[in-house]
């Protein structure tokens, strides 16, 4: 009889742990995912600040800007910034990239429609300008 109660005990012991791990693996997942979030996030700000940096075709990327929403003349800018993104993106991730001036959308590149998304502003001759990046899962 204090056998059989012995081994109900550690039964019950190893079910407590079992369940206790289950757990514990359940709420640590959620931290990765979290975790995952906020390097995605933090990368495209950082991908976001070094193309505001660049410089395109001998003119500052801030130039380039202006030039494409006071003159229209966006060629260079469609020419090298998927160039870029497909190097600063890794090749599993779709992106969109679109940049904004005064509610009018000068740039659009990529697919994305749902996912992580950044948001950087630009200010050039008094004019603001948005950068949004967006990376899907």
């Amino acid at each position: 009889m204090k056998g059989q109660t012995e081994i109900i005990g550690l039964v019950i012991i190893i079910l407590l742990l079992i369940f206790g791990g289950i757990i514990y693996l359940k709420l640590s997942d959620t931290d990765n995912n979290q975790n995952e979030e906020l390097r995605t996030n933090t990368r495209n700000n950082n991908i976001l600040t070094a193309i505001s940096q660049l410089t395109i075709q001998g003119e500052p990327f801030k130039e380039q800007l202006t030039h494409c929403k006071e003159e229209e003349q966006c060629q260079a800018l469609h020419q090298e910034l998927p160039k870029i993104m497909n190097i600063v993106i890794p090749k599993n991730k779709a992106y969109q990239l679109t940049i904004i001036s005064e509610e009018q959308q000068l740039i659009k590149l990529g697919n994305c429609t749902y996912g992580i998304a950044s948001s950087n502003s630009i200010i050039n001759h008094g004019t603001a300008y948005t950068l949004n990046l967006k990376t899907c899962p």
